[in-house]
């Protein structure tokens, strides 16, 4: 019975990967047309970077405590910035060509958010989630 519930812990595991996937690139698009819109205004826009980060600490918590474990949220936190920059970059650039030219390996230079980093950061970062995640489905086959 031991091995079915790590089959499910696995399962569910994959599950919300592939769903923190799936809400890192949502993200990443939704900011980029929230930017893109903000900077076209002439009214002062505000850094609203602290709901962002509330909100997905918020999802963080609950994947923590729904699945017992802390391995797994680090590992998505150091996912998070390859993912979300890399397709906000591209969104920005496909909705204002002047802009983040390089694209997925883009960064920004006046940003206003808590935490920037350049693509070979974001690469370092996915580095160290792949190894975490490699830990964490050790930790439930072997322990």
């Amino acid at each position: 019975m031991e091995i079915l519930k790590d089959l499910n812990t696995i399962g569910m595991s994959i599950l919300v990967i592939f769903m923190w996937i799936s809400y890192s690139i949502g993200e990443g698009m939704r900011e980029a047309y929230y930017y893109d819109s903000e900077m076209r205004t002439d009214r002062p826009h505000s850094n609203i970077h602290w709901l962002f980060f509330v909100q997905r600490g918020i999802v963080l918590i609950i994947i923590g405590v729904c699945l017992e474990t802390i391995l797994l949220p680090i590992a998505l936190i150091c996912m998070f910035p390859f993912i979300h920059d890399g397709v906000y970059y591209m969104q920005r650039n496909d909705l204002d060509v002047r802009i983040y030219l390089k694209r997925f390996t883009d960064s920004s230079k006046n940003s206003t958010a808590y935490f920037e980093f350049t693509f070979l950061d974001r690469l370092f970062f996915l580095f160290g989630s792949i190894i975490s995640l490699v830990a964490y489905f050790l930790l439930i086959l072997f322990c």
